[in-house]
């Protein structure tokens, strides 16, 4: 094989390519709802991951152009879900923002045929650089 010379980096967006992001995604929101369950039983009774997937994307939809940044269009998701159900706060917004982001990117599995390993106790989101619809997250 010829060597490639120059290249430091390669880029591009590993969801899909590297790990089922539907699965990650819902896997993160399941989390969430088990902090809400937590702190507000009666928030959390009112939801699910569908429903909560389904206000993310008409924000994202609503927000189109104007806002690029996915971190930011998963706050407002959830404060509009928050509000939607009665019961808006910012703060716990905030922080379900913070408990979605922890595990939509600490707890990654790549898929099975994914030959990258990382060593044990290495998250993979230090392994990658990823570069995504405008937004980049080491």
């Amino acid at each position: 094989m010829e060597r490639i010379l120059g290249i430091k980096a390669v880029s591009f967006d590993a969801d899909g390519t590297l790990w089922d992001f539907q699965e990650v995604m819902r896997h993160a929101l399941h989390h969430v709802l088990m902090e809400l369950q937590r702190l507000d039983p009666e928030s959390a009774d009112a939801l699910n991951i569908e429903k909560m997937i389904t206000i993310r994307n008409e924000v994202a939809k609503k927000l189109r152009g104007k806002v690029t940044n996915l971190e930011e269009i998963r706050l407002e998701a959830f404060r509009e879900t928050l509000a939607g159900i009665g019961r808006p706060n910012e703060s716990l917004a905030e922080h379900l923002n913070q408990v979605y982001l922890k595990h939509r990117f600490e707890d990654v599995e790549l898929f099975d045929d994914v030959l990258l390993r990382p060593r044990q106790n290495v998250p993979v989101r230090r392994l990658l650089s990823r570069l995504g619809r405008g937004e980049t997250r080491p």
